[in-house]
């Protein structure tokens, strides 16, 4: 993994300060009533509709973390870089918004341990990789039950289907819970998958379920995710913002500190469109949301400040 760093540009800072602030105040506008973030699905052709989604939300949560004071993922960098006069509003916001967040998707949790795709007022059977993130979101909360989690990562991973985004959020949940899923990681990677973006999110999802898991001895695994992100990085994910974003958060994860990511920051710093203006590309089956997209991009910068003493 490489470890070469060049600081990127001073004149750089105000534009990100500028970036996490306006980010951050449009996702609280966008919260609905209930709680969740705002999902969207592709009818026709040029229009696209609102639908619930505890997948999107409980992605959210776990996105927004980074500016939580009260999460283990919250970033001190990132809280450091905000205005000084935005500082505890913004993660005043940060906060309500997560417990809001929480409540919603555990709102939307059927007896079994099980969630829709669409929510519980929505058709159909439990979804195989809502009902991973949801319960993957909720563990700790829940003291931690390891042979829960394991039963339940076990049974979505029979009912994920040919879904490699279903049975890689399958495989997070059972790393949490301390399993070693690299072996079935390697046969998920071989799977052909539908868009760059889902491949993006599948290699992420794998590398926080290494992280979780983490063998101090094994070495290839490792290496293997960060091969696949940077030859995705390469050749698939061309004018993709969101399989972007995922690929950043994946390097920063591996701690890759190459080209690729000065690469990808200095894209989105000087993108003159904010992220949720970006084009929708669905993360999962139909669904696509701005909000998801802005907060995976609150959190790829988190982990970038996290990784350098600046990003100027």
């Amino acid at each position: 993994m490489s470890s070469a760093i060049e600081v990127p540009q001073a004149n750089a800072t105000a534009r990100l300060q500028r970036c996490l602030s306006q980010t951050l105040r449009w996702l609280f506008r966008q919260q609905l009533i209930t709680g969740e973030m705002p999902a969207y699905r592709r009818i026709r052709e040029a229009e696209t509709f609102c639908y619930p989604s505890p997948l999107i939300s409980a992605l959210a949560f776990e996105a927004l973390g980074c500016a939580d004071p009260r999460a283990s993922a919250f970033s001190r960098r990132l809280y450091d870089v905000l205005p000084v006069a935005e500082r505890k509003p913004l993660t005043c916001g940060v906060v309500t918004a997560r417990w809001r967040l929480r409540c919603y998707v555990a709102s939307q949790e059927f007896a079994e341990g099980s969630w829709r795709l669409y929510g519980r007022e929505a058709g159909g059977d439990a979804d195989a990789a809502t009902s991973a993130l949801g319960a993957a979101m909720l563990w700790q909360d829940r003291g931690a039950d390891v042979e829960l989690a394991v039963e339940l990562g076990e049974r979505m991973i029979a009912t994920a289907g040919g879904s490699a985004f279903a049975q890689a959020a399958a495989l997070r949940l059972l790393s949490i819970a301390g399993e070693n899923e690299a072996e079935r990681g390697e046969r998920l990677l071989a799977e052909r998958m539908s868009s760059a973006v889902e491949r993006a999110a599948v290699i992420w999802m794998l590398t926080d379920a290494w992280r979780a898991a983490r063998d101090p001895h094994d070495a290839e695994w490792p290496a293997r995710l960060l091969d696949e992100s940077l030859a995705l990085r390469r050749t698939e994910v061309g004018t993709s913002r969101l399989a972007s974003v995922l690929v950043l958060l994946t390097l920063m994860m591996l701690n890759h500190r190459g080209s690729e990511v000065e690469s990808i920051l200095h894209d989105i710093v000087t993108d003159p469109q904010p992220p949720w203006r970006w084009p929708q590309e669905p993360i999962y089956r139909d669904l696509s949301s701005p909000a998801l997209t802005a907060a995976l991009t609150v959190s790829a910068f988190a982990s970038a400040l996290d990784a350098w003493r600046e990003i100027c």
